[in-house]
């Protein structure tokens, strides 16, 4: 499916979550309708964000991650990520352009939102488009983390009476700066990471292996230029839908009575997360 390895660099001042998931992504657009390609890279993006968000917690923490960008007045109107307990990604998206219809100028705003035992706390920021940089901004200024987010997704078009995509890489890599001791020390420090950071090409351009698990212990100790990095934890990320015919069923129920009585006597229906198709029959649903 896919890896994600958390450690701490040998000096202790930064953090580097690497991310391996070309099956996991694979995964995530099987069966789905297909849309612009563009859309998928944009979703690809989101979920690898939302994972190496969702790493920056402990290792047990049964935080909530969700990632959600709005548009105005374009066909992508909105984009949608989340994570759950280390790992487990879906995420959705609403395009009403063409398949093969550029993605004009975006502009909207970008919200991060945890969740943990009730408790919720918020971030927002303008967006133009850019997955990485909102996500980036999101982190410095709304939880004030220094942080760098690379991420990269390559796939083939299969042509065919519908095309599908074949990814060929999708690696991420989060960088965090942790704050130094003494704060005047910080801007050297960020200074040198990014000086450090900006040699380094697209995490795909690499050479990884094909294994998971080994491709993020080499992106791990090429990040922090060693490769004894103390590993804080591995995991193993995984799609997750909550889908089922009874929710399909309730979502129905809380129409208008008028919007239920001009459906058809079967209703089909596709779950915007798996793209799995429900048949509801309304004389046996009790919504006839």
């Amino acid at each position: 499916m896919g890896s994600l390895l958390k450690s701490l660099s040998p000096s202790k001042d930064a953090v580097a979550i690497s991310i391996a998931a070309s099956d996991l992504i694979q995964e995530l657009w099987e069966g789905r309708v297909w849309v612009n390609p563009r859309v998928f890279l944009k979703a690809a993006q989101a979920s690898l964000a939302c994972l190496a968000l969702q790493a920056l917690n402990e290792e047990d923490s049964t935080q909530n991650i969700e990632l959600q960008w709005l548009w105005e007045n374009s066909p992508l109107r909105a984009l949608y990520a989340d994570s759950l307990f280390q790992g487990a990604i879906r995420t959705s998206y609403s395009w009403i352009g063409e398949a093969h219809e550029e993605i004009p100028e975006l502009k909207g705003r970008c919200q991060l939102r945890r969740v943990e035992n009730l408790f919720e706390t918020n971030g927002i920021v303008e967006s133009f488009g850019d997955v990485v940089k909102d996500v980036q901004d999101i982190l410095l200024k709304s939880e004030q983390k220094d942080c760098a987010l690379a991420v990269s997704v390559r796939w083939n078009i299969i042509e065919g009476d519908i095309p599908r995509l074949e990814i060929i890489r999708a690696h991420a890599y989060l960088l965090h700066v942790l704050p130094p001791v003494v704060e005047s020390q910080r801007d050297d420090l960020l200074e040198q990471w990014q000086s450090f950071l900006s040699d380094l090409s697209s995490p795909a351009e690499w050479v990884l292996s094909d294994d998971s698990e080994k491709a993020v212990r080499e992106m791990n100790a090429l990040l922090l230029a060693s490769p004894n990095g103390k590993e804080l934890f591995y995991k193993k990320p995984f799609f997750f839908c909550t889908c089922n015919q009874q929710k399909i069923e309730d979502i129905l129920k809380l129409l208008p009575k008028e919007e239920v009585e001009s459906l058809d006597s079967v209703v089909e229906l596709s779950c915007k997360y798996c793209g799995k198709d429900y048949r509801v029959e309304k004389s046996k649903s009790g919504l006839a």
